[in-house]
């Protein structure tokens, strides 16, 4: 369980830019020490990449790479960013990259967590038999 404090948050409609191809896989990037250090902080990692993962796919098409979410943890504030991936022409075969943000913005604060402790946790991960 986990319980946040919503700090500051702009809507996808306050956005007025294109926005992203309904069903499109996204780019999910965490930038922070904590999510990799802190126990709470890798949890709540895991969830977010459950909640925002699409389907299992063997081949990405550079096109086909439209969203990116980007979640970075600045004392103790966790800030999502979402952005349009936008790909230009350069002077090489490879194509320039740019970023969009297309929103929603949230800055959220970890309030209250109580997560299973870890043997139980790994048993939880567990699937059963085919």
């Amino acid at each position: 369980m986990a319980e946040f404090e919503f700090n500051n948050y702009v809507s996808l409609s306050e956005f007025q830019k294109p926005k992203i191809t309904l069903g499109t896989k996204p780019i999910i990037l965490f930038s922070g020490q904590m999510f990799e250090t802190m126990p709470d902080h890798q949890r709540i990692k895991s969830l977010l990449l459950d909640f925002f993962a699409g389907p299992n796919v063997e081949q990405i098409n550079l096109h086909g790479l439209e969203h990116v979410i980007h979640l970075i943890e600045i004392d103790g504030i966790i800030n999502m960013r979402s952005y349009r991936i936008l790909l230009k022409k350069s002077g090489s075969r490879l194509p320039r990259v740019e970023l969009e943000e297309i929103g929603p913005r949230v800055d959220f604060t970890l309030r209250r967590s109580q997560f299973a402790p870890d043997d139980l946790f790994k048993k939880s991960l567990k699937q059963p038999d085919a």
